[in-house]
């Protein structure tokens, strides 16, 4: 099987591997410079350091203020990229990975609830394949609440039945 098939995360938000490794370089151009202008004294390279750290200040702010101003845009383009996601949960490895820290991390299942595991066909409730998972959400969905008396217990009896929420 081919584990980049249907390249979930690339769509909508690029590689986020290659995101992060040019993050990573133009801060350390911009520490560099910073770190040099500071050494050498150098009026210039002050400068620029200054002018880069505010503009990327300023971009950061414009950002969030278009993110505020478009939140109902945004959000709905987050969701509509991780409902499509969810179709292809067990298909790409690393969306899987990601959707389940997210949804360990946060204590929330699917993009706005739980019923948004019906777009999976492994956990759609309709069709032909009427499997385990079937009617179901992944593992990562549950919310666990360990009583210290229940440490012996199985973490899959605490699982919550999202359906009555």
């Amino acid at each position: 099987v081919e584990r980049q098939k249907y390249k979930t995360l690339q769509g909508a938000f690029l590689a986020p591997a290659i995101i992060l490794i040019l993050l990573g370089i133009l801060m350390f151009v911009v520490s560099f410079i910073g770190v040099l202008a500071s050494l050498r004294d150098n009026l210039c390279l002050l400068k620029v350091f200054l002018y880069t750290l505010a503009i990327v200040l300023i971009l950061e702010l414009l950002g969030g203020v278009v993110a505020l101003i478009f939140r109902h845009q945004t959000l709905d383009f987050i969701n509509q990229n991780i409902r499509k996601g969810i179709i292809h949960y067990y298909d790409d490895l690393d969306f899987k990975n990601i959707m389940d820290f997210v949804q360990e991390e946060f204590k929330c299942c699917g993009a706005e609830d739980f019923t948004d595991w019906s777009l999976n066909m492994y956990h759609s409730c309709e069709g032909r394949a009427a499997g385990p998972l079937a009617c179901g959400v992944p593992y990562s969905c549950c919310r666990r609440n360990k009583p210290p008396s229940m440490e012996t217990v199985s973490p899959k009896l605490l699982c919550l039945d999202l359906s009555r929420f």
